[in-house]
């Protein structure tokens, strides 16, 4: 039997792309344990996480959470996580993960969601760049498995860590289906917001580009005067924040909700929004855009490539750097319906195509390849 621990730190993390992963990934290997699908003669799998601070309740059933130890944070994962493992197989999904159980053989697996720590350091604090500088080395030349999130995120780590190659293994991230992203969102009650209304939906970190899309909203309000946009997100303590500048005279057309965990909430936002603006500077496998998909809300997105290969021909492209142009892009989905009639129905046909069971099962084959050198048997599709 394979004994596979999960590191449950996420538990204790507000909800980002990164903890999507984490959460969704795990629902479906306990939804595959209480069908039977998975073989639990095969896979015996453990739920780890700090006994304070657990922010979510994941409702699994047949996925034991252990909550053990005494301390919080890296304290927690690096000092006492690994004791807990020892006698299984560690997957750390959230893309940290203990020097010792690195050290002590190929026993861990670890999900890098990308390394954008280097690649814009300006965005993070001082502390967290030197952490992330100490410990990738580490993950990229001890662990079992590094897995990541796109076939461009590959091609950027191995410019850090080429002997890693053979170890680096792409799953891309799924998604909410379209069905259930509609149910979702005709489950909340509409917030109090004027129609029609743009939406972004991301951290407030500098490489998300919040302030792109706040120049080019003042550029469409010129033509568009009963149009609004809505900012859904928060930062954390290792981004570098700073002020967004808008002018006076525009502010009360800006709606700021902060951080949203509820997903219902946050599909009825996609829903009812006339576009999804997404122009950031980087993305490894964003989420955001392909909910929006999910939900028929067309997408402009900045044409990075990671962009480019997760959504495909479903998004109009524009330049992070040219508020004129994310304007010029968005104007063109506000003024023409066969634009948006065509980004709505390719974006849902996207949607399906990155589901988080594919995802779950691909990741899971993955950290069965490390421990049995073949795929792991489900006995039906779920």
């Amino acid at each position: 039997m394979n004994r596979l621990f999960i590191n449950g730190r996420f538990l204790t993390q507000p909800i980002t792309g990164v903890q999507r992963y984490a959460i969704e990934v795990v629902r479906q290997w306990d939804n595959w344990l209480r069908q039977g699908t998975l073989d639990r003669r095969q896979w015996e799998i453990t739920l780890v996480a700090p006994r304070s601070g657990i922010i979510h309740d994941l409702g699994l059933h047949s996925i034991p959470l252990e909550m053990r130890g005494r301390l919080t944070g890296h304290a927690w994962e690096q000092f006492e996580l690994p004791g807990f493992a020892k006698e299984g197989i560690l997957f750390c999904p959230c893309n940290t993960a203990p020097f010792r159980s690195l050290r002590e053989g190929n026993r861990t697996i670890v999900t890098v969601h990308d390394l954008s720590y280097r690649y814009f350091p300006g965005a993070y604090s001082w502390a967290f760049r030197t952490w992330y500088d100490m410990l990738m080395p580490s993950i990229f030349k001890r662990a079992a498995r590094i897995l990541t999130v796109a076939q461009c995120e590959k091609r950027a780590m191995l410019e850090y860590f080429p002997q890693s190659d053979a170890r680096i293994h792409v799953v891309q991230n799924g998604c909410v289906a379209p069905e259930s992203a509609l149910v979702m969102a005709s489950e909340t009650t509409p917030l109090p917001i004027e129609s029609p209304y743009l939406l972004y939906v991301g951290s407030l970190s500098r490489r998300k580009n919040v302030q792109g899309v706040i120049a080019a909203s003042e550029i469409l309000f010129r033509e568009f005067p009963n149009l609004r946009t809505v900012i859904v997100g928060g930062g954390t303590k290792v981004f570098n924040s700073r002020e967004f500048a808008i002018p006076d005279e525009i502010r009360e057309r800006f709606i700021f909700r902060g951080q949203v965990n509820d997903a219902a909430e946050i599909f009825g936002l996609y829903r009812r929004a006339v576009c999804f603006v997404f122009p950031s500077y980087y993305e490894a496998s964003p989420l955001p855009p392909m909910e929006a998909m999910a939900t028929a809300c067309p997408v402009v997105a900045s044409a990075i490539p990671s962009h480019h290969e997760r959504l495909g021909d479903a998004a109009l492209y524009c330049d992070p750097d040219d508020a004129t142009d994310i304007a010029r892009k968005v104007a063109s989905v506000l003024r023409d319906e066969g634009v948006a009639s065509g980004l709505r129905s390719r974006g849902i046909k996207r949607a399906g195509e990155f589901t988080w069971h594919r995802c779950a099962l691909e990741t899971l084959r993955a950290i069965d390849e490390v421990v049995t050198k073949k795929a792991v048997p489900l006995r039906r599709a779920a």
